[in-house]
């Protein structure tokens, strides 16, 4: 069928980097309204556009990045610092990173800077570590053509 984006292109990059084999994303963009009714709108409600805010959330297999940039299992697990450096930044410093959802194939993206609202990682005995995560914008968030280097 022309035209429709299959989700397993999509992939989550946490300040350029990828950080999950993810199964599932989630991009919501909300525009609040607030009330300007007033007696000469008859009692009608009367709104106008007020703010806006945007989430991403997203499920994967929890993969240990390294430092050469890879999620591959030839290393020793306690050298995945690049894990522990973008969530301890993220979520325990309270910093925000510049997360992408990207659509390979069609190299369209969503960015914006945001903070990790919050994460959670399950891992059920003999069977894949699976991790969580739920970002919510700060500030505007953009959509353009994946700039090829």
């Amino acid at each position: 069928m022309a035209g429709v984006v299959n989700g397993s292109d999509a992939i989550l990059l946490i300040g350029g980097k990828y950080f999950i084999l993810a199964t599932s994303h989630n991009l919501s963009v909300n525009q609040k309204t607030r009330d300007i009714t007033v007696r000469e709108t008859n009692n009608w409600h009367t709104k106008i556009a007020h703010r806006l805010d945007w989430t991403i959330e997203c499920e994967g297999l929890f993969g240990l990045l390294y430092e050469d940039g890879t999620l591959s299992t030839k290393h020793s697990p306690y050298a995945a610092k690049e894990t522990e450096e973008i969530l301890e930044n993220m979520y325990h410093n309270q910093q925000s990173e510049i997360v992408k959802l990207l659509f390979m194939n069609e190299n369209k993206y969503f960015q914006g800077n945001c903070f990790l609202s919050s994460y959670s990682i399950d891992a059920p005995m003999e069977d894949s570590a699976t991790i969580s995560l739920s970002f919510v914008g700060d500030g505007d968030i953009t959509t353009q053509a994946q700039i090829a280097s």
